[in-house]
């Protein structure tokens, strides 16, 4: 999706392509916002024998198609008017794939931001790294040679990956 928009932008994608892309993008964004558009409870969903977190918060129908086990078959059974929506198993499947993904995305956006809000966040020079768990080995031996000051010192060191770092932020959070 990012890549074709991107070719059309350069001017590198043959006419026919465009023209169908268009199409299929405007058919995936209407049934993206009549998915969001649909929620309900957990209480709700579980009448249509989907399972999920009774914490009360309502999902949109969006939400709950990237679940594992959740088809367009199950939510048109809770909202009929999906069916009036004709798409094809391909794009079914790539609005699922992007649900899917959305959660994680959004996840590491999250991440993202606390690393950068709290990139100043000071780290005691006798930390013990080996008490980090989760760290990779190679990256407690980098945390523990070069004694960082901050976070964002951590982030800068050769083997540091932002998963690492995100984990070192927790860690000395606590």
């Amino acid at each position: 999706e990012r890549l074709t928009d991107l070719a059309i932008k350069l001017g590198i994608v043959e006419k026919e392509r465009k023209k169908d892309w268009i199409k299929k993008k405007k058919i995936i964004q209407e049934s993206n916002a009549l998915l969001k558009k649909l929620s309900a409870s957990p209480q709700h969903y579980e009448k249509f024998g989907i399972k999920i977190n009774k914490d009360g918060k309502k999902r949109s129908a969006y939400e709950i198609l990237g679940y594992n086990n959740i088809s367009f078959t199950k939510l048109k059974k809770i909202w009929p008017e999906i069916s009036r929506i004709k798409l094809n198993k391909k794009i079914e499947n790539q609005i699922k794939i992007n649900s899917f993904y959305q959660r994680y995305s959004g996840r590491q956006s999250l991440e993202i931001h606390e690393l950068e809000r709290d990139k100043s966040l000071k780290i005691n020079y006798n930390t013990n790294y080996k008490n980090c768990s989760g760290l990779s080995n190679e990256a407690k031996e980098v945390l523990t040679k070069h004694k960082p000051k901050n976070i964002q010192e951590a982030r800068q060191l050769p083997g540091m990956t932002p998963a690492a770092a995100n984990i070192l932020l927790r860690f000395v959070k606590k």
